[in-house]
């Protein structure tokens, strides 16, 4: 079994380093690969490791649909994770989500942790909530449902995920509070493809995204192994 985890990279280079370094955390003995999709032409993404695949193109993608299939088009693995650029991934993510993946071809935690800007610490997020970004499916899955909808996920919320398909065998449980292993982070000083329209990205790429060749450089930008214990221990 390979698990390969797809990463859609848009301009946010400061927190594609975070993202990349926590692939690189993982712990596991699992086969993987993480590829990075760009497709911002100003900006081309530099890195070499033997797990890390980046792929720039020079047109942007039509839609975000579009641009998540040909991504996953890209790896190899029977198993797909989403990596999200803007979030963080603690190191036990991939094995766990795998864990509880098993022998189906979809889960999803009803539980992740939330940063919202300046301020670092975790709030709890869930049972109720969705968090897509830390969902797992099969390639299997995937191909059966024909991929993600062709359309941009800021503008259609509706049905055009994999899990908002009509049949998609949809499976989510809640985890204990030390097993979470997603910080979905808002307010981060740039975009948000949840909460943003095309015409805010566009603005906030050409005010702050740097041009050029870009390296990505692997690293955490504050300790979150320690404020996931600090989260933990507040709402035990």
């Amino acid at each position: 079994m390979k698990v390969s985890c797809y990463c859609l990279s848009y301009g946010r280079t400061h927190l594609l380093d975070e993202a990349v370094e926590s692939f690189l955390r993982q712990e596991c003995d699992i086969d993987r690969e993480l590829l990075i999709l760009n497709d911002l032409e100003s900006q081309t993404l530099v890195f070499d490791h033997e797990l890390v695949t980046v792929v720039n193109v020079p047109r942007r993608f039509r839609t975000l649909g579009e641009k998540i299939n040909a991504a996953i088009g890209m790896t190899r693995g029977d198993v797909i994770m989403p990596w999200a650029d803007d979030d963080i991934h603690l190191p036990w993510r991939i094995s766990d989500t795998v864990e509880r993946l098993g022998d189906h071809d979809h889960w999803r935690p009803l539980l992740a942790w939330r940063q919202i800007g300046a301020d670092p610490s975790l709030k709890k997020m869930g049972p109720g909530g969705r968090v897509d970004g830390a969902s797992v499916f099969t390639r299997t899955a995937f191909c059966q449902f024909h991929g993600y909808r062709q359309v941009d996920g800021t503008k259609e919320r509706k049905n055009w995920t994999l899990e908002d398909r009509e049949g998609f065998p949809v499976r989510a449980d809640v985890i204990p509070l030390d097993r979470i292993a997603y910080i979905a982070r808002w307010s981060t000083g740039c975009y948000h493809h949840s909460a943003s329209n095309d015409d805010q990205i566009q603005n906030w790429v050409k005010k702050d995204a740097p041009a050029g060749r870009i390296p990505v450089c692997p690293a955490w930008h504050a300790d979150y192994l320690a404020l996931h214990r600090a989260a933990v221990a507040t709402f035990l």
